[in-house]
């Protein structure tokens, strides 16, 4: 599971629950779509403890934990389309998930891996 600390969670902070985000970046990748031009998306829901979403080619979900200022992921799953092109895009996003350590939360979230690689979600 991969353990994010809550940090700079300014009191006017977005909630993570209750909507659905859009990926704005994934490192380099500003404003990603996925297949038919679709953005990537992820929403937390707080009655099933699951995130859910479209990940490029595939629609994907994974559980969580948030617990006073710490977040994490279990294991994606997601189903097995196949989608010219936008496989990579998913690849790299399905893969940073489970890396990442840090979540930064104002209006957007940003979500950095140990590695470094960072989704923006706004």
């Amino acid at each position: 599971m991969a353990v994010i600390a809550l940090l700079a969670c300014a009191p006017n902070a977005a909630p993570i629950t209750g909507k659905e985000w859009q990926v704005a970046a994934i490192g380099e990748v500003v404003n990603p779509v996925g297949a038919g031009g679709r953005p990537l998306t992820m929403t937390f829901d707080d009655s099933t403890q699951r995130i859910y979403g479209f990940g490029g080619c595939n629609r994907y979900n994974a559980g969580y934990t948030l617990k006073g200022d710490s977040l994490s992921f279990g294991p994606a799953i997601s189903t097995r389309m196949a989608c010219e092109g936008a496989d990579s895009l998913e690849m790299i996003f399905l893969q940073t998930l489970p890396k990442v350590r840090q979540l930064t939360r104002s209006d957007s979230l940003l979500i950095r891996s140990g590695e470094g690689t960072a989704i923006r979600l706004r």
